[in-house]
């Protein structure tokens, strides 16, 4: 799997905001995958992930599985989660996405995945709006010298015709 860049602010996957989660993924072309280790402070009830931060985390795998798999980054316009087990702290989790529909590359239908060893802990399906050109390049410095890396998985916004 090819490692990829990391955003230098966002909350979950900025490497150098020290509130965030510091997400980091890698892909095979076909998925993005990532692993997490909540610590005590994510919880919301006593010994358990709070479930707006497992939210978040599969809303930030399907955002890159957009942008890596389908080619642009992208917001989350519809999100719904389905939590199976809870979540303890210092678990380590694994992330996976994948992308179940492109429509053209600006809208795309994503699923995503947390899992401790083989136990489903949630997982998530989203409708996804891919960003606008002017705010790719806001994105890309953000990355600094690691935006390069996106190259190979970005591609232009399609046409209007």
């Amino acid at each position: 799997m090819n490692r990829l860049p990391q955003t230098r602010h966002c909350f979950a996957c900025g490497k150098d905001n020290p509130q965030g989660l510091n997400l980091s993924f890698r892909t095979d072309g076909s998925q993005v995958v990532t692993d997490w280790t909540p610590q005590s402070r994510h919880t919301g009830f006593v010994d358990t992930v709070h479930g707006g931060l497992i939210a978040s985390v599969l809303d930030e795998i399907m955002a890159w599985t957009c942008g890596i798999v389908g080619g642009r980054f992208s917001y989350s316009i519809d999100l719904n989660i389905r939590f199976s087990h809870p979540l303890r702290p210092n678990e380590t989790t694994r992330g996976i996405g994948t992308i179940e529909k492109n429509l053209r590359r600006r809208i795309f239908h994503a699923r995503a995945k947390l899992l401790v060893a083989d136990t489903e802990i949630a997982t998530a399906t989203g409708k996804y709006l891919a960003i606008k050109s002017a705010q790719e390049t806001i994105l890309r410095a953000d990355f600094g010298e690691d935006a390069a890396l996106l190259d190979p998985y970005l591609k232009p916004a399609p046409s209007s015709s």
